[in-house]
């Protein structure tokens, strides 16, 4: 069964089949958790296009990457009493049509926790669930947008900073130095002043 990324969506056990194409990461001995819920040891699998883990029954679960709104090692053993991958993912996958009950708007998610029984490979499947995740870009994000933003600066600058930048060219001469002041407000003839010190020596 797919989680799909629509909100209220359950999971259920299906029979499942090892994927055989885009093959990342294969974990043996990696107990699933779905809503805390432990649905004991089997394997994981870490593709290009899904993750799927199927445990020893037979029976197992797939979850494609655009439902998955977050992905880390969770090694808060406060919160959870085993280091885990944890992901975070769209809707409520055990079908509880409630709420969370803190009365937020927001659209529910779930967690799934990946433990390993070889705890050293949390980071290697950390990786292989970003360099998945990667082919996967948001579709409402464009970073071209924020490229654009920046050129022709003065198109996005202020008002004030725009009148700021107009008086400092104006006070600009000629070869891009702002005038010298004597000190009593009459600009000084710099060249004349360099001349005069050399006539000194």
């Amino acid at each position: 069964m797919t989680i799909s990324p629509a909100p209220g969506t359950m999971l259920v056990l299906a029979a499942a089949q090892a994927p055989t194409e885009g093959v990342r990461l294969s974990q043996a001995a990696t107990v699933a958790y779905v809503a805390n819920e432990n649905l004991g040891p089997g394997t994981l699998y870490i593709t290009e296009s899904v993750v799927s883990w199927c445990g020893g029954d037979g029976r197992g679960f797939t979850v494609d990457y655009p439902s998955i709104s977050l992905h880390a090692i969770s090694r808060d053993l406060a919160a959870f009493p085993h280091e885990n991958l944890l992901l975070m993912v769209d809707g409520d996958v055990t079908g509880n049509t409630e709420g969370d009950g803190d009365g937020s708007d927001d659209s529910p998610t779930s967690d799934i926790r990946f433990v390993p029984q070889d705890k050293g490979a949390l980071n290697l499947m950390y990786q292989s669930m970003c360099d998945c995740a990667s082919l996967h870009p948001d579709p409402n994000d464009s970073p071209e947008d924020d490229d654009d933003e920046f050129e022709g600066g003065g198109d996005y600058m202020t008002p004030e900073g725009q009148v700021q930048l107009d008086r400092l060219e104006d006070m600009m001469d000629g070869e891009g130095q702002p005038p010298q002041s004597n000190g009593d407000g009459h600009d000084m003839d710099v060249e004349g002043d360099e001349d005069q010190f050399e006539d000194a020596d």
